[in-house]
């Protein structure tokens, strides 16, 4: 019975979280510009440690306009449990469509919390999205991204 009601009181910390995010960069190596977009959703397990998934739209414009849609999971950890709080995130992944490849983009950030439930961010991330060609060739993307965040 003990180990029971531990069990409920460990499951009624852990919330739901989503985010939404606009960001902008440039290739690494080319200098093209990236803007784009991703949603997050998970759980926030305790006040340090939050697990999720995601998807983002991002667009390289060479020549012509590249579209990347990454899909991915997501590791967040605060290092202080504060209202301004700074972070580290990872997220990898792949991305499914014409451009199909590897999605890595750790990064570090910083929340600053409005109120109980929402919080607004901002974050540098290195992204890198490698994608394959017909021919077994891999190329990619390693982009320089800044991001700003709201959190509900």
């Amino acid at each position: 019975l003990m180990t029971a009601s531990t069990s409920i009181h460990a499951q009624s910390k852990a919330k739901y979280i989503g985010s939404i995010e606009l960001q902008a960069g440039k290739d690494n190596s080319e200098n093209i510009p990236c803007v784009g977009f991703t949603t997050v959703h998970g759980v926030q397990f305790n006040p340090h440690i939050f697990l999720g998934g995601g998807i983002s739209v991002n667009q390289y414009t060479k020549r012509q306009i590249q579209t990347h849609i990454p899909v991915f999971g997501d590791i967040k950890v605060n290092v202080l449990k504060t209202r301004l709080n700074p972070y580290l995130d990872i997220r990898g992944g792949y991305n499914f469509v014409k451009y199909d490849g590897l999605f890595l983009a750790p990064g570090i950030g910083m929340d600053y919390r409005v109120d109980r439930w929402t919080s607004v961010n901002i974050r540098y991330s290195y992204m890198l999205q490698l994608t394959s060609k017909q021919d077994h060739v891999t190329t990619g993307y390693a982009s320089h991204m800044f991001v700003v965040g709201y959190s509900f």
